[in-house]
């Protein structure tokens, strides 16, 4: 079962703080202190959850990018919205 609904959509809150690197991005909490360096895949999530992206079009996006079992992918894609939500760096966009 998931997490979110499917017409999820999230934002970034205003105390977080993106820098990219490569293949990567880092994110700073300001007033939580938290500091989190994002994998690959997580970045990947990242850039379309902050583009406004439905969850339904997150996992459409993602599964045309890598070769994974439908149920695997949506079991990490809600456990990095999960992390990203607690730590405060994201949102449901009201």
């Amino acid at each position: 079962m998931e997490k979110w609904p499917t017409d999820s959509r999230f934002q970034v809150t205003a105390n977080t703080l993106v820098k990219s690197f490569d293949d990567k991005i880092a994110l700073a909490h300001m007033q939580t202190k938290r500091f989190h360096l994002l994998n690959p895949t997580a970045t990947r999530i990242w850039k379309s959850v902050s583009s406004g992206s439905s969850l339904v079009e997150l996992k459409q996006q993602i599964r045309q990018e890598f070769d994974v079992d439908p149920e695997q992918l949506s079991a990490s894609i809600d456990q990095i919205l999960t992390t990203l939500n607690s730590e405060n760096f994201i949102e449901i966009r009201s």
